[in-house]
């Protein structure tokens, strides 16, 4: 993950087994280990513009308090700056930054009543949840905009569909129907936005193609791309684009 101060690239966090690395492109040294995880789930780090890095962890263990990282050195040292309590959640899916609200937005999983979205200032000192805890508020990336909120449904237990959260009402609105879990979205620039989703063991029927979904404005969602998830069992791994 690269780390930035003064819109520079300053160095490089690379986590290995557990193990928390810093690359200043002159050494590398570790700096800290995680308890119950080997590595946090791809893409689910973030830096905000005061320069603070957030992350949360992703463990298999459940009845354990679920920490957020955070760094506010660059990534030199690390704290626990938040926990789930033990047996509210399993592990967290992601940590973003909200330009708008200016606060984080972290999401977990995954059976019901372990699906939280939280929203929080960056010191944890004010922390607000929304939703029910049910599949619907289960996912793995946040879009911002100043009116609503969008984010694709990460659960391999009820069908899955794009949401649009407004901020005003707090209602949640489905968009769109999607082939399977949303693990990751991204911002192309001011092109448009993807959503991809995984193959994965399911209890509802669904095919064996990881799709990528491209929208313009958030709204209206098309597919793009599929590919035919490969012969190997699932023990290998699931079936996903990044």
């Amino acid at each position: 993950f690269p780390i930035f101060k003064n819109d520079k690239l300053k160095s490089i966090i690379i986590i290995y087994q557990a193990n928390i690395y810093l690359w200043d492109f002159r050494s590398i040294k570790q700096v800290y280990k995680l308890e119950r995880c080997r590595n946090v789930m791809h893409g689910a780090i973030t830096q905000i513009d005061s320069g603070e890095i957030y992350f949360g962890e992703y463990g298999s263990e459940r009845d354990v308090k679920v920490p957020v990282f955070c760094s506010s050195d660059y990534g030199l040292t690390w704290f626990k700056i938040y926990e789930f309590p033990a047996g509210t959640t399993k592990h967290i899916h992601n940590v973003q930054w909200d330009p708008y609200e200016r606060k984080l937005w972290i999401c977990s999983g995954d059976k019901d009543g372990e699906c939280c979205i939280l929203k929080a200032d960056k010191h944890f000192d004010n922390i607000e949840s929304i939703g029910d805890l049910s599949q619907k508020w289960r996912t793995c990336h946040f879009f911002f905009e100043p009116s609503f909120v969008v984010w694709g449904m990460d659960s391999p237990l009820e069908p899955c569909s794009i949401f649009r959260y407004d901020r005003n009402s707090e209602q949640l609105k489905e968009l769109c129907k999607v082939s399977g879990p949303v693990w990751y979205g991204r911002r192309l620039s001011n092109k448009g936005y993807i959503v991809s989703t995984s193959v994965e063991p399911s209890l509802y029927p669904h095919d064996k193609r990881a799709r990528i979904y491209f929208s313009k404005d958030l709204h209206n969602w098309v597919e793009v791309f599929s590919v035919k998830k490969d012969m190997w069992p699932y023990i290998f791994k699931f079936g996903s684009i990044f």
